[in-house]
């Protein structure tokens, strides 16, 4: 029988989480039996993860999920690449371990599996009211550009063709599965976007470097994919740009306020300041950065206290409050 769709779940040291997550996807893949496969590639774990794999497998024999074991921890990579090794599908949707999904979802992309002869992608806007939408790779990457690189929000195309020269090109590439999806643009021109709440994460440790990943990564993805002609100059800076307001500002901001940052730290605000001008030194919105680096501790606090004491009183008004750094 065919096997419309792989959900795949690379997995290390998480067990209590994923027993759950495992516990719900199965109950929402049962009725579409041999349609799906369910892989769950475990990354030599050494709490009790390979036991709760197992107590779904076993409880579910007529389901078709696949359970891998690495002999060794082979980092985030590995593991993401030897869940796409082994992928059967004609698409693929590569969740983290912690991750829920709305039960009406499998349903809904099956549904487009169905009825569109070839696509590169379904793209989980996670947002507004439902709705399925038939747009094509450019338009649905100018609207979400760097939403993309959240790999969880694509189901896409599992041509293998192109795999083996990406695994060599992307090898330690934290957007690994973003220069997949950009590749598939050279089997279809068409998309789907699902809107709609689509699924949710708990939260969780992150093992990526935010400096490393948000510079040399992302500038090889969006490299590869101007290559590939998907990524044009405006989407290009258009993709820069978004990253510096909607998610080095609010990381960076942390960062000089409580000294914490998402991920691996390695460097110091400077440094990654520095870092993050290097590369988005000619985008307009590296102003915010500038700012946040000008501004000392205490001021930004002071600014921060008061965004989190006034949000909802100018979000009631429909206004927006903006810091005296973005001035």
């Amino acid at each position: 029988m065919q096997i419309d769709l792989t959900v795949a779940i690379p997995t290390w040291n998480r067990a209590e989480i994923l027993d759950q997550s495992l516990k719900e996807i199965i109950e929402y893949i049962k009725p579409f039996g041999q349609r799906i496969e369910l892989i769950v590639s475990d990354n030599a774990s050494t709490d009790s993860t390979n036991e709760v794999i197992l107590k779904h497998v076993n409880r579910n024999a007529e389901l078709n999920i696949v359970h891998y074991r690495q002999r060794e921890n082979t980092g985030y990579f590995g593991n993401f690449k030897k869940v796409k090794e082994l992928a059967k599908g004609k698409y693929i949707w590569i969740l983290s371990d912690n991750e829920r999904i709305a039960d009406s979802l499998l349903g809904k992309i099956l549904n487009i599996i169905d009825d569109s002869d070839n696509f590169a992608y379904i793209f989980l806007a996670n947002r507004g009211e439902e709705e399925i939408i038939e747009t094509t790779f450019e338009d649905c990457f100018h609207e979400f550009n760097y939403k993309m690189t959240l790999i969880s929000s694509c189901i896409f195309n599992n041509n293998k063709e192109k795999d083996s020269s990406v695994f060599s090109e992307f090898k330690s590439n934290s957007f690994l599965g973003f220069a997949l999806v950009l590749t598939t643009f050279l089997h279809s021109k068409k998309a789907f976007q699902i809107k709609g709440e689509s699924f949710r994460s708990i939260p969780g440790k992150f093992s990526y470097n935010l400096v490393e990943s948000w510079t040399y990564d992302i500038e090889q993805c969006l490299k590869y994919g101007k290559s590939l002609g998907c990524i044009s100059d405006n989407d290009y800076s258009l993709f820069k740009n978004n990253v510096l307001k909607l998610v080095l500002d609010f990381h960076m901001m942390n960062f000089k306020i409580f000294n914490k940052v998402t991920g691996k730290r390695t460097f110091s605000f400077d440094d990654a300041y520095l870092k993050f001008k290097e590369f988005y030194g000619d985008c307009e919105n590296m102003k915010l950065l500038d700012s946040l680096h000008r501004i000392n501790r205490t001021q930004l606090f002071i600014c921060y206290i008061l965004r989190r004491g006034m949000n909802k009183v100018f979000r009631t008004l429909g206004l927006k409050l903006r810091l005296p750094y973005h001035r």
